[in-house]
């Protein structure tokens, strides 16, 4: 039975800033709002979602009120009167309804795809310093192959607590993308963000002290506490390697009950690693 190792950290990751740009920018109305009152989604020509200019109508508007409306809009699937009302903050200065445009012309709802109008976006919210804005266009920059650019991005984002960004920020440290190959910074960031609950970095800190990458010796015991958080929390490669653990008392006394449960956890979210784990055991117990 082999480890779970870091290799595919890179593509594991891509996935992730998927799942949790889409969870950050589901942003909550203040209490008293009404979500389900659709009437503020008013219905906007497509030529207006194109203007440039802010008319007078609009900048009457308190900004907080065309946010909320953006919001809505988008969360009731209105994209194109999402864009609009967005636009009427973001003109203004808004920076959560300029990463909101991010995120709508990154993914191409109601609109098609634009790289630059996202990047654009993300930018004036990212000099504003919202930390989501400049996690998403630090992941851009790592898509386009600017290693540097997107450290430089990554790191404002973590310095102000975001756990993604930390995470991401690991990452370039790990396989020294953008900065000198650095495994003790690599830990040092996988634990900010596995400290906030992150089960991909209380995973990835897992197998830090498990090989002893970045530290002063490896750690099994410790290896298990952050395979077990993260295992806990539905991750398969954490389930998995916990249940290794387990089986071979790396750490942790030796409990093959424990491990076959682990093990059927991960296997059930089609983890091929963990099948074989629990193939060549039961093989075993037939001997």
């Amino acid at each position: 039975m082999d480890y779970v190792d870091l290799a595919n950290e890179e593509k594991r990751n891509d996935s992730l800033d998927k799942l949790i740009n889409t969870l950050s920018c589901k942003i909550t109305p203040k209490d008293g709002d009404n979500i389900e009152d659709e009437k503020s989604c008013t219905t906007i020509a497509q030529a207006d979602i194109d203007n440039n200019d802010t008319s007078e109508e609009d900048a009457v508007l308190p900004i907080d009120e065309c946010y909320t409306n953006g919001i809505m809009c988008f969360e009731s699937q209105k994209y194109l009167e999402a864009i609009d009302w967005f636009k009427k903050a973001a003109k203004r200065g808004h920076a959560s309804s300029q990463c909101y445009l991010g995120y709508i012309y990154e993914n191409g709802f109601g609109i098609a795809r634009s790289e630059k109008e996202a990047m654009t976006w993300y930018t004036e919210a990212a000099e504003q310093g919202d930390a989501l804005a400049q996690n998403n266009l630090g992941s851009m920059y790592r898509e386009q192959k600017n290693a540097e650019e997107a450290v430089k991005w990554f790191r404002l984002a973590a310095g102000q607590e975001h756990v993604l960004a930390q995470y991401n920020l690991a990452i370039m440290y790990l396989v020294g993308s953008g900065v000198p190959q650095d495994e003790a910074e690599a830990v040092k960031w996988y634990r900010r963000a596995a400290e906030q609950g992150l089960p991909q970095a209380q995973f990835s800190l897992g197998n830090m002290y498990r090989t002893g990458s970045g530290l002063k010796e490896k750690d099994e015991s410790e290896a298990v506490m952050w395979f077990k958080k993260a295992a806990e929390q539905g991750l398969a490669d954490a389930q998995h390697n916990l249940g290794y653990m387990y089986y071979n008392g790396c750490g942790i006394e030796r409990d093959v009950n424990v491990a076959v449960n682990w093990l059927k956890k991960a296997a059930a979210q089609g983890h091929s690693g963990a099948k074989s784990a629990l193939k060549m055991i039961m093989d075993s117990m037939q001997q």
